[in-house]
This record gives C-alpha cells, structure tokens and sequence, in this order.
C-alpha cells in the first residue's frame, strides 16, 4: 500500500522507533432493528464490513509526489474535468514539503464481514427491503445473493 500523511502527525515519529502498524479499512455498517424482520423476539444487531491490516510502515520522501499523484488520478478519475497537480500551481512545493510518502508492507489481513450471513434467506431478504443506507443494502445482496432467490414464505412458515 503506498500513501501519505503530515510529517508532523505525531505517527510519523512513533513509526519511525517503530515500524509496524495497522491500517483500518471500514466499509459499511448499520444497526439492524427487529423491525425489519417477521421474527418474534429476533434482537439488534450490527452488520460491518471490515479489514484490519497489519504492515510495516517505510518512508519514502522521494516518493512522495508519485503518492500523490497516483492518489489525485484515483479520485479525480469520475471528474468531467479531472483536476491535476499542475493546477495548484506555485502551491506545490510548499504543500509538499508538509508531507512525506510511504509505502506499507503487507504481513496480515484479517477481513471480517457481517452482513446478514447468519440469518435466513428470507430474513436477510426482508432486512436489505427496510434498509435505508443504499452502501449497507448492496454489500449485504452482494454477500447473500446465491441464496436470496430461494427466500420463500415456506420458511417463514418453518417448512424451509
């Protein structure tokens, strides 16, 4: 993983005595309410997505413009007009020398995802139709969608 952040960011000195690190990906997650399903007494629950990645953190004060710019490609990608490091003009340098590149070993990953797995096909069917967050609902058909074309009244009725 490359990146970067503020050289006066208090991380950067503690990695530099220690090197390792985790970086935290979240993807979507929300509250789900009984509400939302035909169950009697079904509790709360929270559904996530979620990576924890353990690295080893390497600075790259060379790099750090290749950081940058791999980064504002990405995110200016959807742009009509993409904005570009050239457009800061004489900003540049000053902006830069705030900052300082790095690169990020990979040792582990351990993903974890919650997204309605352990419930039934009809539950997780009538969960995704009550929620609102749009993110929530795609990772959850995205994750259950080998079983959602099999939710049917039968297993409401226990016959399932």
């Amino acid at each position: 993983l490359i990146g970067h952040c503020s050289r006066f960011n208090a991380q950067v000195e503690d990695l530099h005595y220690d090197d390792r690190d985790v970086i935290l990906f979240c993807g979507p997650h929300g509250s789900i309410s009984p509400s939302m399903v035909w169950q009697k007494h079904w509790a709360p629950t929270w559904n996530f997505a979620v990576a924890v990645i353990s690295v080893t953190v390497e600075f790259e004060p060379d790099s750090t413009l290749v950081a940058i710019d791999k980064l504002v490609e990405h995110m200016e990608a959807d742009q009509v007009v993409p904005w570009t490091l050239a457009d800061v003009g004489n900003r540049l340098e000053p902006l830069m020398s705030r900052i300082i590149g790095f690169r990020a070993i990979v040792s582990s990953i351990d993903a974890r995802f919650k997204l309605g797995q352990e419930e039934s096909a009809l539950s997780v069917s009538e969960i995704i139709s009550n929620l609102r967050d749009p993110s929530l609902k795609s990772w959850m058909k995205q994750f259950n969608s080998e079983r959602l074309d099999g939710a049917t009244v039968s297993e409401k009725e226990g016959t399932g």
